[in-house]
């Protein structure tokens, strides 16, 4: 998606580019290309010079967007029994807790962050300086600050 954010409209990017420069196999990126563009987040242009491009500008697709598009599984906790014969927890294990107060970030993070943010972070700024950006823009909202537009 940074690609296509990165890329101009009237230089749509093939499938084989896109595996190219990720270093992934073509046949991956058809699967991944399939769900962005059945949730309406890429769209294919066809004939010579043809490739994928954005539905939308890069400033209006969260990152929340593009993961719950791409997402299948994600989570590897299990929920509730494998079988009848197997009882419930009357209380949440520890992990659990842990798991849902970093399901819960993430979630908040990957709404707040669109892919303009991600496309434009300077090359080699970490995950975590992006994210401490988004959460400080946050906080400010939240305090009555101006953040960012």
């Amino acid at each position: 998606m940074v690609d296509l954010a990165t890329s101009p409209r009237e230089h749509p990017i093939t499938t084989i580019s896109l595996a190219e420069r990720r270093g992934v196999s073509q046949p991956y990126i058809e699967v991944m290309v399939a769900c962005l563009r059945r949730s309406g987040l890429i769209e294919g242009l066809k004939g010579p010079g043809g490739g994928y491009v954005l539905a939308r500008p890069a400033r209006a697709i969260r990152l929340s967007a593009i993961a719950h598009a791409v997402q299948r599984n994600a989570n590897p906790r299990r929920r509730g029994p494998k079988s009848r014969r197997e009882k419930v927890p009357l209380r949440p294990c520890p992990s659990d807790l842990i798991w849902d107060f970093i399901d819960e970030a993430t979630r908040d993070l990957l709404e707040h962050v669109t892919l303009d943010d991600l496309a434009r972070a300077p090359a080699g700024e970490s995950g975590k300086t992006l994210a401490r950006k988004e959460l400080s823009d946050q906080a400010r909202y939240k305090d009555g600050l101006p953040g960012r537009a």
